[in-house]
């Protein structure tokens, strides 16, 4: 293979055929890797094509998938004058509810607001009670009475992102309410918790919230105002702030940032928040707070409308590829992507709520984390193979051959009508069970777990099951398990450590599911030093010769060689790897950004290497900035930005799309024992500090670095360790903050007060620690050495 490519992957020797390892049919490729991206309706009708299919969509294990995978918006649940519920589809083939007037419910409901397949609805009786519920599956949770008062039309936002690791939802409701004191307050509901909590939050101002205007984008809420400016909720430190948006316009959320969609006139605009920290660029920077996406024109005028209110409003909905507009009893599609309108006729000519729906199959549990571990679940579907009979029921586990209520809600004008009765649709408990008569089909739990949850292991773990059988063996070595293992396994595994001089070695958070068969990476052709990790791939430069750049797999051991780069890269180069694996692309894009100083020169440029082209390119920025040109070693990648302690005790951030930079100020008392790291999906920076012989870690945070909470480390908990320097590493899986003190390096759980030992702490010089996810991320295209 040395004349193909530069690639350290070790020799496979194969038994059998080399080309029947990976060999896959294409309808099980198809019900493995496409079915999960369906709509609900669309799936109702793949259940019909074999009792393979069937089983596969009925399981929890593909309800959890396909609520991950499918987030398109599907259409709106409407509310009439009256009261009355209809659901309008964007497309009748693919997307519908059984019951969209949601008779299922215990009594009568408005409609609120939705999330990701979840819809949120209040009653009208009683204390008005909130529910959550899915429409498709009618399995609903009736929340507790709120503390405080929330009003008539209150500003509420249901917060749901599907997570990979949580098999049960779990999601907030924040409501914003008027408070006694001339502002406003904030209610959340958690369902961990299952019971509400007013934050201590209070905003003050003259501003009046639009209540149904409210959106949630990457851990903060949305709303707009009375004065033409939103109004933001940070929910990870429960702070609230005040963003111009200089104009009327409507939310949401595209590529996990910000955006507000207008019409004037006939000119449809969609502008980005596409830089927060625009107050902490350099003077004269072109980087702008907001820029403008999409600039169309319409084939129709509106009207301006002042002062703004819901029901006036001309964009109902903004978020993935996807405008809707509401115009003359019509819903207008815009597609950005294709460019292309498609128009939705409604029965109705005005509606008092109109809410987006994605048809998700999300599982909604009445209990507290009634399952919340892989394991449980497991043992949940096993139950339920034991238990069931074997007996004939019909061959639709949603209702009998003769009924089709996805079809009856999508009539020629799109509104849905369904019948009220009850044997139109089976009990919500029994959706997706397993009908005892599929057991003869052959189907075991091994297969379940084979094809649903071997990908939320981590890669030591699921080398284990490769001696199963050799079903397991080949699924496993397959391209399309490491693809899709590497999509669901994100838990930060570990810390490469790297001494200066040694070679790199490795600190497992749990050795008996985490580790490398070489941490020392001798796999690779010369002594390397470890330099930047993310997302399971390490980023490496030889000691040798030209000092030439290595991209690596530590599990997989494949490796390759990064081209010579265009400029020279001395000792004081900052390099950091992005990686973000995506589940639609089969083959690993990533990049190594390096920041570099010329000899004899006061500027700072940026190089990036693509492994899409296998090339080099010079930014054409320039950082001239005093303050930036000396690095404090490598940099930390997040979310499309990169970011480099600097020695003068700022933070120099770079934009990768926009491929422009910034300055942020750390906190005066910033010292090497601080660490930039990510903290709920934000950058925020870890300070030490000591206080009358206690110890506690300072989180920084938000445009300004300024500070977001204050965590103590008990001395109970440290012990001895107490009387040690304490230097932050990390916070990895959100709760999990990894720190040096004295001779020992621990992980300390910040919400249950716990430590764990992980390994002893060098004290002789300064260590390098990478976090690192242990997956099977492919180098470059898969292939195997034939030599």
């Amino acid at each position: 293979m040395t004349g193909k490519m530069d690639r350290g992957k070790k020799p496979i020797k194969l038994l059998a055929n080399k080309n029947s390892k990976n060999h896959m049919d294409l309808q099980d490729i198809i019900r493995e890797s496409a079915l999960p991206f369906l709509p609900a309706k669309s799936l109702r009708r793949c259940t019909g094509v074999c009792r393979e299919w069937k089983l596969q969509i009925s399981t929890p294990f593909f309800a959890h998938n396909q609520s991950y995978s499918f987030r398109d918006v599907s259409g709106f649940f409407c509310q009439s004058p009256s009261g009355a519920l209809s659901f309008v589809s964007l497309n009748r083939m693919a997307y519908g509810v059984p019951d969209p007037s949601l008779k299922f419910l215990p009594e009568p409901v408005d409609i609120r607001c939705s999330s990701n397949g979840l819809l949120c609805c209040q009653g009208r009786t009683g204390y008005r009670a909130y529910y959550i519920c899915n429409p498709v599956t009618q399995k609903w949770k009736k929340l507790p009475e709120a503390t405080a008062n929330h009003g008539t039309d209150p500003a509420v936002v249901l917060v749901f992102e599907p997570s990979l690791l949580n098999f049960v939802a779990e999601y907030k409701l924040v409501v914003s309410f008027a408070s006694d004191l001339d502002g406003y307050e904030f209610e959340i509901y958690s369902s961990i918790d299952g019971s509400w909590r007013i934050s201590a939050e209070i905003s003050f101002g003259k501003m009046k919230l639009i209540p149904r205007t409210g959106v949630h984008v990457n851990g903060v809420v949305y709303w707009s105002s009375s004065m033409g400016r939103i109004f933001a909720f940070d929910l990870s430190c429960e702070r609230s702030t005040i963003i111009n948006n200089f104009g009327s316009s409507s939310l949401g959320a595209v590529n996990g940032k910000l955006h507000t969609a207008c019409v004037l006139g006939s000119k449809l605009s969609v502008n980005e928040l596409s830089n927060a920290y625009t107050n902490t660029m350099q003077m004269n920077s072109s980087a702008k707070q907001w820029q403008v996406k999409h600039a169309v024109t319409l084939k129709f005028s509106v009207p301006d409308l002042y002062p703004r209110s819901y029901d006036k409003e001309t964009v109902l909905f903004l978020g993935g590829d996807v405008v809707v507009i509401w115009h003359e009893n019509k819903l207008i599609s815009y597609n950005m992507k294709t460019k292309e309108f498609t128009e939705v006729i409604t029965e109705e000519a005005t509606y008092s709520r109109m809410v987006p729906y994605v048809n998700s199959l999300v599982e909604i549990y009445q209990g507290v984390r009634v399952i919340d571990t892989l394991e449980n679940l497991q043992l949940k579907i096993m139950a339920d193979l034991e238990n069931y009979q074997m007996e004939e029921i019909d061959d639709d586990p949603f209702l009998p051959d003769e009924v089709d209520p996805f079809e009856g809600s999508l009539r020629l004008n799109m509104i849905p009508s369904y019948s009220d009765k009850s044997r139109s649709y089976k009990s919500s408990e029994s959706c997706f069970k397993f009908p005892g008569h599929i057991k003869q089909g052959g189907i075991k739990i091994e297969d379940v777990v084979r094809q649903h949850a071997l990908c939320f292991l981590p890669a030591k773990s699921v080398c284990r099951f490769k001696t199963v059988s050799k079903e397991w063996r080949k699924w496993i070595d397959s391209p399309f398990f490491a693809h899709k293992q590497t999509n669901h396994f994100k838990h930060v595994s570990g810390l490469f450590c790297q001494f200066p001089g040694e070679s790199p070695s490795f600190i497992s958070f749990n050795p008996v599911a985490y580790g490398v068969s070489s941490p020392t990476l001798r796999f690779l052709p010369e002594p390397i030093d470890v330099r930047t990790s993310c997302n399971g791939l390490l980023g490496c430069q030889s000691r040798l010769g030209d000092n030439a750049y290595y991209i690596c797999n530590p599990v997989t051991e494949e490796w390759r060689t990064v081209p010579k780069p265009t400029l020279y890269h001395g000792p004081g180069t900052a390099i950091t790897l992005a990686f973000e694996p995506d589940a639609l692309k089969f083959e690993a894009q990533y990049e190594l950004i390096c920041a570099v100083t010329l000899p004899d020169s006061t500027a700072l440029l940026f190089e990036i290497y693509s492994s899409r082209t296998n090339s080099w390119r010079v930014c054409k920025t320039l950082c001239s900035e005093q303050e930036a040109l000396a690095l404090n070693g490598d940099g930390f990648y997040i979310r499309g930005f990169v970011f480099w302690e600097t020695q003068s005790g700022a933070v120099l951030g770079f934009d990768l799309k926009e491929e422009e930079y910034g300055i942020l100020s750390l906190p005066p008392s910033s010292n090497p024992t601080g660490a930039l790291t990510e903290f709920r999906g934000e950058l925020c920076y870890l300070l030490p500090h000591k206080e009358d012989d206690a110890w506690s870690i300072e989180v920084y945070g938000n445009m300004n670095m300024s500070l977001s909470c204050v965590i103590p480390l008990h001395s109970k908990v440290l012990g001895h360790l107490v009387d040690g320097q304490c230097r932050a590493l990390a916070f990895v899986n959100d709760d999990t903050m990894i720190i040096a003190i004295g001779t020992e390096m621990i992980a300390y759980h910040v919400g249950a007060h716990k430590m764990k030992w992980l390994s002893d702490a060098r004290t002789d010089g300064f260590v390098k620690y990478l976090p690192y996810v242990n997956n099977l991320a492919s180098v470059g295209p898969f292939m195997h050495d034939t030599a």
